[in-house]
């Protein structure tokens, strides 16, 4: 084998001419909005580069205009004039907050680009759920154990209806000071935020699909590192039927140290933050995780055809989603003696 090689040329190098088609010639109006999460719904609009006009500018999207609908009803957009706000500049917004079953039709146009429209239907709340919480045993990719906490979402699926659900946990860590504070001092305050999900990877005895996941961190935040990681998932293997889910995080123990007048408790309380999602949401996330795991579409050896959009004339996303969040659900495995505090 080692003769064959080296009777190779060194480089190789091919020029090819061909036509780029389908493509277009003129620029797309790109348009983002998850509405739902809150009782802000901004409206991102920006324009797109044709191949053929690279390098170069988009077209400005200073003069565009924007309406919206509910449910038939035109409603009015307001316009960011600054971030100051957390609301990009130029980008549209409404201060309401949506209910489930709402139809929304949006639509806006740039100067000297196609008009663009969608439409998007706020979905109902998560199904009622029974949770449990155990303490569990789990590997990494090494083979080495570990401790997660595993919860148990179990609920009635609609079997009316296509269903997408989304699920993340969130984590607060709080501290009970039951040592005189007027003789000494603990400055760390109570915080919540996002866990990461862990995955058994060890397990060989099971075949499982590959896990769809994003991070998501409210408003048009889909895939933003910043915020929580969500499981997606859609009814197709459950639908109509009682589902049961797990969802698991790296087990921290609550722990007690000793002060000089007292002790002082570090616990924990875990939050499930659980998403009905818009076809559209789930689909757009789909989409993107096949592009993530092509790797023809990666090295431009394929074109990603199937790149997800809903919106009419242009291209982006108009999705929509609903939040519930459980009770605080407290940390399992008691508490451990972790001796004076330094």
């Amino acid at each position: 084998m080692s003769l064959v090689l080296a009777a190779l040329p060194l480089s190789v190098s091919c020029e090819y001419t061909f036509d780029l088609k389908g493509l277009g010639t003129e620029g797309k109006v790109y348009l983002t909005c998850v509405a739902g999460s809150s009782d802000t719904t901004v409206f991102d609009i920006a324009t797109t580069l044709p191949i053929k006009d690279i390098p170069g500018s988009p077209v400005p999207t200073d003069n565009a205009r924007a309406s919206l609908s509910v449910n038939g009803t035109p409603v009015e957009l307001s316009r960011s004039t600054d971030s100051s706000s957390g609301i990009p500049e130029g980008s549209f917004y409404i201060l309401r907050r949506f209910s489930p079953g709402d139809v929304l039709d949006f639509s806006a146009s740039v100067e000297g680009l196609d008009a663009v429209s969608a439409s998007t239907v706020i979905p109902e709340k998560f199904p009622e759920v029974a949770t449990e919480v155990s303490l569990d045993s789990a590997y990494n990719s090494s083979g080495n154990p570990y401790k997660t906490v595993t919860f148990t979402v179990s609920f009635d699926d609609d079997p009316g209806s296509e269903d997408y659900y989304g699920i993340s946990v969130r984590r607060l860590t709080y501290y009970e000071k039951l040592f005189d504070q007027t003789q000494e001092t603990f400055d760390n305050e109570d915080y919540e935020g996002w866990m990461t999900l862990v995955y058994d990877t060890a397990d060989e005895t099971t075949s499982r699909d590959p896990v769809l996941t994003t991070y998501y961190s409210g408003g048009n935040g889909i895939g933003d590192q910043y915020g929580g990681e969500m499981i997606l998932l859609d009814d197709g293997p459950f639908n109509g039927k009682r589902a049961s889910l797990e969802v698991s995080v790296v087990y921290d123990q609550d722990q007690r140290y000793t002060m000089k007048t007292g002790v002082l408790n570090c616990r924990y309380k875990y939050r499930l933050v659980l998403y009905r999602l818009s076809p559209e949401f789930y689909r757009k996330v789909k989409s993107e995780y096949i592009i993530s795991n092509n790797s023809y579409i990666s090295q431009g050896l394929v074109s990603p055809s199937f790149i997800y959009t809903n919106v009419n004339g242009g291209l982006g996303l108009f999705g929509s989603l609903s939040v519930s969040r459980s009770p605080w659900l407290g940390n399992p495995g008691g508490l451990a003696d972790a001796g004076r505090y330094e």
